[in-house]
């Protein structure tokens, strides 16, 4: 959150190009193009629990 923050302060407050901006949002983006879960391994949700 604190990128995205930032984005809008550069936008906002420090009246920077909008297609520069776009520019560091692309970059950005390329880290979050997969969708990810709480659970990565081959164990089902459920298997979690008998850790605790």
């Amino acid at each position: 959150m604190e990128n995205v923050a930032e984005f809008f302060k550069k936008l906002l407050i420090d009246k920077k190009d909008p297609k520069k901006v776009k520019q560091d949002v692309l970059e950005f983006r390329k880290d979050f193009q997969e969708i990810k879960y709480c659970f990565q391994s081959q164990n089902k949700a459920h298997e979690y629990m008998k850790f605790f």
